[in-house]
């Protein structure tokens, strides 16, 4: 049995163990995927912000060359249109010398025509000189399209260059553009961001409440103008304030999802290891059980038997005396085999709570003088004493006769097996507030404290080595806290090794009506 016994904890050990590998394998695996899963997320949202500030660098430059464009065009026009005012005056000025002059010689002013020649040919050379000075005035001023690209480039790469960021753009068009971008990206997650320009140190942009420490640190920033002809100095440097926040929000469901199959994985595994411990040690008790049954089963009938051989002696039929000892060993062993018998199923009924209390009202110190007496004859039988301490006033109690004795049996019982000297035991009463209580005191060899907790347990006998002198089936207490819990009551147990031990049960006056 002991043999068998070793290989089961050894096979219970290694499936724990393998269960256990299985368990923080499956837990493993599922921090590993949530970490890669944060991992990648942190990568994409990062991803989608480097994006966006580039967009806002682009189009920022885009907004500068348009800008750039429009004033040239602006300014180019100007200039046409002030040459062909300047063209259109000369023509109408010299139109009206000549409509003049034509007026006086048709008014007999001027006399032949020779006169009339003489002072229209020059106003006419005038008019056609003045137009032709005009149009290559005019012709001087246009630019062919190449000369217009240069206009815009020397002001895009040399002339905006030299104006400070300030001049280029501000912040409302910064902020403006940056939202929109990171709207596109699906970010809208509140930021803070501010212009850091690196020769001077100084940050451009920055609202009131911009942690400068901040955004010094963070990992999202992309240089403005990327296209000048100078390295670029100044750099967009853009910070979230609630970024972990946001990435563990978007992941909530997964996360939470995550925890909660973690749990249930550790539950299962608790249940599954409480389980098999729970098995196991039912499996060692009954074990057990049942090599004590057999036991105490063997004894009585061992003894019936030699009993019966001797009676077939016919030297003892012949003799009444032995016969009548014979017949009552028989009886004595038959009537304790019938008890063992009816305890174990008592025990079942107890199991399955197949019992129902025969309430009634008792007098609780006249069942403990009762008890007392009969259980006097054998602690006496040794040498010992059974003292009482019944201090209690109010001595009447609702409960079944029948339980109510057998668990006063059950404590003296043991409180004499278990006191390995001449026994001494004490029984004490007094009232409580609402019912009585009754000390069971003896100075027995005492239970451990790592099992005192164990003793209440069906079947469970506390280890005593490899001495056996205390008979039982490890039922008894496991009996008397059943009936006292069935009486709504309660029982504790105190005690040391070597020093005894004090069973303490309390029972109420009345029983609640069911």
């Amino acid at each position: 049995m002991k043999i068998e016994g070793l290989v089961g904890a050894k096979q219970v050990r290694y499936i724990i163990a393998l269960m256990s590998l299985a368990m923080l394998g499956l837990i493993g695996l599922q921090f590993y995927w949530i970490t890669t899963t944060i991992t990648l997320n942190k990568s994409r949202f990062k991803q989608n912000v480097h994006q966006a500030l580039e967009k806002v660098a682009t189009r920022l430059e885009k907004h500068e060359a348009i800008y750039v464009m429009k004033s040239s065009a602006d300014q180019m026009s100007g200039q046409l249109m002030s040459t062909l005012d300047s063209i259109t005056r000369a023509q109408n000025a010299a139109r009206s010398m000549t409509y003049e002059l034509q007026f006086e010689v048709k008014n007999g002013m001027f006399t032949g025509s020779q006169s009339t020649e003489l002072v229209l040919e020059p106003m006419m050379k005038y008019d056609i000189r003045d137009a032709k000075t005009a149009w290559e005035e005019n012709k001087r001023r246009r630019m062919n399209k190449s000369q217009i690209v240069s206009v815009i480039a020397e002001k895009l790469f040399f002339q905006n260059q030299e104006k400070p960021i300030q001049q280029r753009t501000s912040r409302p068009v910064i902020d403006s553009i940056l939202r929109e971008e990171m709207h596109n990206k699906g970010i809208t997650l509140d930021y803070d961001f501010a212009v850091f320009n690196h020769p001077k140190k100084q940050w451009y942009f920055a609202s009131p409440s911009t942690s400068s420490e901040c955004l010094l640190e963070t990992n999202y920033s992309a240089k403005l103008f990327p296209n000048d002809m100078r390295h670029p100095e100044n750099i967009l440097c853009v910070y979230f304030p609630k970024e972990s926040k946001y990435l563990i929000g978007q992941m909530a469901m997964i996360l939470s999802s995550s925890v909660i199959f973690i749990g249930v994985i550790i539950l299962c595994f608790a249940a599954a290891i409480y389980t098999i411990l729970r098995q196991k040690k039912v499996s060692e008790v009954t074990n057990d059980f049942i090599n004590n049954m057999t036991h105490e089963f063997k004894t009585p009938i061992a003894t019936i038997s030699l009993a019966r051989e001797f009676l077939q002696d016919v030297s003892v039929q012949q003799n009444q005396e032995k016969t009548n000892r014979y017949l009552g060993v028989i009886a004595d062993e038959s009537k304790r085999l019938s008890s063992q018998v009816e305890k174990v199923l008592q025990a079942a009924k107890l199991d399955r709570k197949d019992f129902k209390l025969n309430l009634k009202s008792l007098d609780l110190h006249q069942i403990l003088e009762k008890v007392i007496r009969n259980s006097a004859v054998q602690v006496e039988n040794r040498g010992g004493k059974i003292f009482t301490d019944l201090q209690a006033d109010q001595t009447i109690i609702q409960g079944d006769q029948v339980h109510i004795t057998s668990i006063i049996s059950n404590l003296l019982d043991n409180a004499n097996k278990y006191s390995p000297n001449i026994p001494r035991i004490e029984v004490q009463t007094r009232n409580t507030s609402n019912g009585i209580e009754i000390k069971f005191i003896d100075e027995g060899q005492g239970i451990p404290k790592k099992v005192v907790n164990k003793i209440f347990d069906k079947f469970y006998r506390v280890p005593t080595g490899n001495v056996h002198n205390v008979k039982g089936f490890g039922l008894g207490l496991s009996y008397v806290k059943t009936i006292v819990e069935a009486h709504h009551g309660t029982i504790e147990v105190e005690s040391e090794v070597g020093k005894g031990s004090v069973f303490i049960i309390r029972l109420p006056f009345n029983q609640p009506s069911n």
